[in-house]
């Protein structure tokens, strides 16, 4: 007579009485092969179509394992203390009829290697306190992960192009380690304590790209947070602490922008290359020619405006620098005071670029927006300017607590 499947987990139990074993039931569910109504859930040859017939069917402290594949389920919840939600990789949870991918409610659950995706909608939202959500990636939702509970920890969790917040933070406590929020560039924000009782949270190695209105953000009202090694990356908006209450140990920024200027004949113009907010350094601003410039592309110089009045960063008497007709791989580089027109080299012949004053070979400088107005660096040209492009770079650091600078 064949062994049952009972009878071999009773000789598989005989065998590993000192083997490391989950306490709770494990439930399992199999979207390609499982059925809700004819199989028990408890072996993976018996296992649940759906998460939702797997979460009727644990109590607390059991844990359910998802097979890969896509799961399109409305109003799960982990609402029992202690529940856990394991996914083998490419298990992915989407919501056509919701407003969430999942809920966890209960307190001490862990949720591990799940993928949330759906438009218009959040991916996971934990309202429970001292949850573990591990490895987990939300997709094009809305918010990526809406952490409203206490003491929950994130670890290795990444948000795609949500299109409001990758991780928002309403409660205290938190821990998150080694995330990143990655978008494209528009009115998102990565990190958002968005509640005053967003205290005491933690969020180390973490990083954000690409979410335009900030990589980082601090309401009003926040405080003691700490923020340890992380790092706002290209096309973010600038980091935000509205009462400057929390902690920034290690925080680094894209410090480094470039703006392509290209000639295509609208005659002599002023071009807006980089937006300035609060009050910043610029360490250097450099140039250099990435297409063959028209023979007329005329003079050029830099200055500050403020949409009312200009003021000179290279001097623009007699027009600037003329640069009709550089070559591709040319060179252009503010390296004096705002009396001196800016460098040009041609790349007809090798070159060295240096400035007399050897304690400060590029002459950092400091500007300040004018309260309330768009100010910007801007590159006036004169000349038809047919053809041509100049690859325009600026290193910059904060001087004020809003300090940014960012390419137009």
């Amino acid at each position: 007579m064949a062994e049952t499947w009972e009878d071999q987990s009773q000789h598989q139990r005989t065998r590993l009485n000192h083997a490391r074993l989950f306490t709770g039931d494990i439930w399992y569910v199999d979207g390609t092969n499982g059925h809700d109504t004819d199989n028990p859930g408890n072996h993976p040859g018996e296992a649940f179509a759906t998460i939702a017939a797997a979460i009727t069917k644990a109590v607390a402290g059991d844990a359910i394992t998802v097979r890969a594949g896509s799961y399109d389920e409305n109003s799960l919840d982990l609402n029992l203390d202690g529940m856990e939600m394991w996914g083998e990789i490419g298990a992915v949870i989407l919501n056509t009829a919701g407003t969430e991918c999942l809920t966890v409610s209960g307190d001490n659950c862990r949720v591990d290697n799940m993928e949330f995706e759906d438009a218009g909608i959040i991916g996971i939202v934990v309202t429970g306190n001292e949850c573990v959500i591990e490895n987990c990636t939300s997709k094009d939702t809305t918010v990526g992960f809406d952490i409203d509970g206490q003491n929950n920890h994130l670890i290795h969790c990444h948000d795609l192009d949500s299109t409001t917040t990758g991780f928002d933070i309403a409660h205290a406590g938190n821990l998150l380690e080694y995330c990143t929020s990655i978008a494209d560039g528009g009115s998102s924000r990565g990190y958002y304590l968005s509640h005053a009782n967003a205290d005491k949270n933690t969020i180390i190695e973490c990083h954000s790209i690409g979410n335009g209105t900030a990589g980082f953000e601090c309401i009003t009202g926040t405080a003691a947070n700490h923020f340890h090694s992380c790092s706002s990356g290209k096309g973010d908006g600038q980091r935000v602490d509205t009462d400057h209450n929390n902690s920034w140990h290690m925080f680094s920024f894209d410090n480094e922008q470039h703006k392509l200027l290209t000639f295509n004949a609208t005659g002599g113009a002023s071009v807006n290359l980089f937006k300035i907010t609060g009050v910043v350094n610029i360490k250097r601003i450099t140039g250099h020619v990435d297409t063959v410039l028209s023979a007329d592309v005329d003079e050029i110089y830099l200055d500050l405006w403020d949409g009312t009045t200009a003021f000179e960063i290279t001097d623009s008497g007699g027009g600037g620098t003329d640069i009709s007709s550089a070559p591709e791989g040319s060179f252009l580089m503010k390296t004096a005071a705002a009396s001196v027109v800016i460098t040009y080299q041609s790349s007809g012949a090798g070159f060295v670029v240096e400035n007399t004053n050897w304690r400060e070979p590029t002459l950092p400088f400091a500007v300040g927006e004018k309260a309330g107005v768009d100010t910007f660096i801007r590159a006036v040209y004169a000349g038809t300017g047919t053809s041509g492009a100049i690859d325009f770079h600026i290193e910059w650091e904060p001087l004020s607590d809003d300090g940014f600078v960012e390419e137009v």
